[in-house]
């Protein structure tokens, strides 16, 4: 359960990134650029949208874990998409949350301080067995891949770790796996 300073913490975050959103709208506003301001909004109805089909899963510690992110790692992004409209497919939540967790300290120890790493979350149906099929990306500078590799695929559940270099001399780190 989270401490009440916690979620105070969470709350003041999400308030702030909101604020500063307005702000933007207020601006493009004053100076009469409407259609940037239809765009802002058309994008926060998307990500509202995006955040009540994750709210409505039965996975809270998973749910705080992702809304909490981009204020809990220093040079880590993270944007998160829910493509499932049935709430009512089981996910275990202690494992997703356990395993994101582990996935992360191995992702650090194998990134720059100095590097800004952005990446995804998707949680999807899976088709064949109606399953939640998880896809974590992350994208930046990271070091020793081999090694990052193989520390990932430790974990028996994992099903597929996908690291591709890009044209830039960065890497693309994509890390799959069935909710059990």
């Amino acid at each position: 359960m989270m401490k009440e300073e916690d979620m105070v913490e969470l709350l003041r975050h999400y308030r702030h990134d909101w604020m500063n959103q307005i702000q933007l709208i207020m601006g493009y506003a004053s100076m009469g650029k409407l259609d940037k301001v239809k765009a802002k909004l058309d994008d926060f109805v998307a990500e509202a949208e995006n955040e009540r089909k994750l709210q409505n899963l039965n996975m809270p510690k998973t749910i705080i874990w992702l809304m909490s992110f981009n204020w809990r790692y220093d040079n880590f992004r993270i944007n998160y998409q829910v493509d499932l409209e049935d709430t009512t497919i089981p996910i275990n939540d202690d494992k997703i949350h356990t395993r994101l967790n582990k996935m992360m300290g191995i992702l650090i120890d194998h990134s720059s301080k100095m590097e800004l790493y952005n990446g995804e979350f998707t949680l999807k149906k899976q088709l064949e067995t109606g399953n939640v099929q998880i896809f974590v990306s992350f994208q930046g500078d990271f070091q020793n891949v081999d090694n990052l590799q193989q520390l990932l695929l430790e974990d028996q559940a994992i099903q597929e770790v996908k690291i591709e270099q890009l044209a830039n001399a960065n890497y693309q780190c994509t890390i799959t796996w069935i909710s059990s």
